[in-house]
């Protein structure tokens, strides 16, 4: 390839980049249209949403900081899921195609988590730009993203309870 054509694969990568969706660039605005399913049937959608606080939570059982992050999301459910607030952990990335069907259920099981879990996000999470997971998405009451956090570590907890207990203030 010569430097000229090497210039513009480059250009065209930038560009390309430049324009890509991200997680945070949803901040502020109102949350894609969407439908996910949880482990008993019920069908989540904007519209069955709205009235509510919700945090989605896109995570793996493979992962650490998500794995982390659960006794953080089921305290919250717990405290404020009979307040308004929604609490959706939607499974993505699992491994191996028996995985993304029964992993999440059964790690929910294990670990006593009652917050909602949907399965088979992949394509959710691609549309949104999610490249890393845990990624939280905290949307007010009219289903705007008010909050959108990647990664989670303990410290994270206060701040995404008193972001949650803002919003259902509002």
């Amino acid at each position: 390839m010569n430097a000229r054509a090497l210039l513009l694969a480059g250009l065209a990568a930038l560009s390309i980049n430049a324009f890509a969706k991200k997680p945070e660039d949803y901040q502020g605005k109102k949350m894609p249209s969407f439908r996910m399913t949880d482990t008993n049937g019920k069908v989540w959608t904007n519209d069955t949403l709205k009235g509510k606080v919700v945090l989605i939570d896109f995570w793996a059982t493979w992962c650490p900081p998500c794995k982390a992050a659960t006794p953080a999301l089921q305290k919250l459910h717990a405290k404020y899921g009979t307040k308004g607030l929604v609490v959706i952990g939607a499974d993505t990335w699992e491994r191996g195609a028996d995985a993304q069907k029964t992993a999440a259920i059964q790690f929910a099981k294990q670990n006593g988590l009652k917050y909602h879990m949907t399965l088979l996000n992949d394509k959710f999470a691609e549309s949104l730009g999610i490249e890393g997971i845990p990624t939280m998405f905290i949307l007010d009451k009219k289903g705007m993203v008010h909050k959108v956090q990647v990664g989670y570590d303990d410290a994270e907890a206060p701040i995404l309870e008193k972001t949650v207990a803002g919003l259902l203030k509002s």
